[in-house]
């Protein structure tokens, strides 16, 4: 069953805060906004400013749709494993260990 993710706005610096306080972040990259934009795991519906949630999944991985989220103008990777953000990605990122639960 896929994640299903409130309609709301929020800022990344919003987000990392909300993250931070709750213990949840493990890594962090490149300096973060407080323009707010739509929170999703949908790489399909990523608009510029959004925040993008990569998780793994049952049938896919979130993972495998970071280049295509940070080529549409998120403003903030969320991941499980930073590892996996691509080489050379500019769009700052937050590693937690449960997407999920983040």
């Amino acid at each position: 069953m896929p994640l299903q993710l409130p309609r709301c706005k929020l800022s990344p610096e919003s987000a990392r805060r909300a993250l931070t306080v709750h213990g949840m972040v493990q890594k962090q990259s490149g300096a973060l906004t407080d323009q707010a934009g739509a929170l999703t795991a949908d790489s399909r519906v990523v608009a510029p400013g959004d925040l993008f949630l990569a998780y793994r999944g049952v049938q896919s991985d979130g993972h495998a749709h970071l280049a295509k989220a940070a080529a549409q103008g998120a403003a903030l990777l969320i991941v499980e494993d930073a590892s996996l953000v691509p080489a050379g990605t500019t769009t700052p990122w937050i590693s937690v260990g449960n997407g999920r639960a983040a």
